[in-house]
């Protein structure tokens, strides 16, 4: 419009429009064109924008309607990897149809430059020791970063496969993957049901998938199945249990570990419990370490949310849902987060775990 000029009124506005990757559904309305210019026109007191628009950008604007699903405040702290068991589900699960779908891409970027998690995947990296010609499959794979990363281990015949229950992660993941030294598959898959056949594997991983799925025993023995006899797993997750909200006020942590640190409708705790479910599914565990992500600086003047992290006024909604935070308390909350971060007395931590363990070699 700015550069066919006209529509003033519109060219007002600082930010026009939806990003494409938002737009959900696309339906085509061209049949109804002739009703839609008779309805513009019957409003004589007002310029139509589009008049002075080509026949071109006139058809895109009024033949198709471009809508965004919106389900309502969605959980910004799901910035890790999900596949669940139904890649369509509400809620927690629901990445293709969050509200702001690009925020949350942009923050699992920024989750993955957590010192952390670098650590994290320097250590599996290191414990799985991966040779060419082998197969790696990521379950929970996200945008593919992790994966990919890994993926020069494998040399050109190699194949590295990665999971997730999001199209719009998996898109972005096989973009990525556009110079991949070895063979790459990206797919919408089912982590309580892999489409993947028995010891097909040479080493599976997933990072923080196990806390976003109804029955993560249930994805672990799936993991273990696909293994090979003496493959190795790498399982890392957050145990939110560890959440340290720290802004001088004794309430308001209290809340937020009430809020954060509790199974609820995730397994939030999951990071604590890796090794048992490991057993459970017939791996024997061989190694594991800790890591502890560390804010301790924010500038809300500057960035809406710590790096990775969600917005304060997304985290005081969560708090509402679990009873922690009244409606009316949500604005002082966020006054109160942001003016401390402002003076300098933000600290947040969280802890993640990661456990290597390894299938049965099989055998006499």
């Amino acid at each position: 419009m700015r550069a066919a000029g006209g529509g003033d009124a519109y060219l007002a506005m600082t930010e026009l429009g939806t990003p494409d990757a938002d737009i959900t559904l696309v339906v085509d309305v061209e049949v109804h064109l002739a009703t839609r210019w008779a309805a513009i026109r019957a409003h004589h007191s007002q310029a139509s924008p589009y008049d002075d628009l080509s026949e071109e950008l006139q058809y895109e604007f009024l033949a198709k309607d471009r809508l965004r699903l919106v389900r309502g405040v969605e959980d910004l702290l799901s910035y890790g990897s999900r596949a669940t068991t139904d890649a369509r589900s509400t809620g927690f699960e629901a990445v293709d149809d969050h509200p702001d779908v690009s925020t949350l891409l942009s923050a699992m970027d920024e989750t993955a430059q957590w010192e952390a998690t670098k650590q994290l995947r320097a250590w599996e990296r290191e414990q799985l020791s991966l040779r060419s010609g082998q197969r790696l499959l990521d379950v929970g794979c996200g945008l593919g970063d992790a994966a990919l990363a890994l993926s020069t281990d494998l040399g050109d015949q190699g194949e590295a496969v990665g999971i997730d229950g999001s199209e719009l992660m998996l898109a972005e993941a096989r973009v990525r993957a556009a110079d991949a030294t070895c063979r790459v598959r990206f797919t919408v898959g089912d982590a309580g049901a892999l489409d993947e056949p028995d010891a097909s594997f040479d080493a599976v991983r997933s990072e923080r998938m196990l806390q976003w799925v109804p029955d993560p025993a249930r994805a672990v023995s799936e993991m273990a199945r696909v293994l090979r006899p003496g493959g190795l797993v790498c399982l890392t997750d957050s145990d939110w249990s560890t959440l340290d909200f720290d802004v001088r006020d004794a309430d308001i942590a209290r809340r937020v570990r009430e809020t954060f640190g509790v199974d609820r409708a995730r397994q939030t705790t999951v990071g604590g419990r890796l090794t048992s479910l490991a057993e459970a599914a017939g791996l024997v565990p061989l190694a594991e370490t800790t890591a502890t992500q560390v804010w301790s600086s924010w500038d809300p003047d500057e960035s809406p949310r710590p790096d990775g992290w969600a917005p304060m006024a997304v985290m005081a909604e969560a708090m509402v849902e679990a009873g922690q935070l009244g409606a009316d308390e949500v604005d002082r909350f966020v006054a109160t987060v942001e003016e401390a971060a402002r003076q300098g007395r933000f600290t947040m931590r969280l802890t993640m775990h990661s456990l290597i363990a390894a299938a049965p070699a099989g055998g006499d």
